[in-house]
């Protein structure tokens, strides 16, 4: 058996972290992203091996799978062609450009300091 290199594996346990036998990576690939640019930064090493999403189905018939993401990091950091989460964020904060989302449940005076003067809510 071949050795594998540097990854990380997150584990996800919920009602749907099983799908079909393979565990669910849809919408985590910016989190694990996110863990790969800490563990090299962290350590000094680079990630040179797919992340792994371990998922543990919580409810109803019991399941455990997984699945890999590949390239984690780049929805992060991007690339030559294109801009990554961190440098659409980066000119976010930059240009004080806050994109609303009134259907979120953060939508409310209680969570957003610019719910007074946004006239994107209800």
């Amino acid at each position: 058996m071949a050795e594998r290199g540097v990854g990380i594996a997150d584990l996800k346990s919920r009602t749907a972290a099983v799908q079909f036998g393979v565990a669910v990576t849809k919408g985590h690939g910016p989190q694990v992203g996110t863990y790969e640019l800490l563990y090299e930064h962290t350590t000094d090493q680079p990630i040179t091996d797919d992340a792994e999403i371990i998922g543990l189905k919580t409810k109803g018939t019991p399941d455990i799978a997984s699945a890999t993401i590949r390239g984690a990091k780049r929805v992060m950091v991007g690339n030559d062609d294109q801009p990554g989460l961190i440098e659409f964020a980066a000119d976010m904060f930059r240009r004080g450009r806050f994109y609303p989302n009134p259907k979120s449940l953060l939508c409310s005076a209680t969570y957003c300091p610019r719910y007074a003067s946004c006239h994107f809510h209800d």
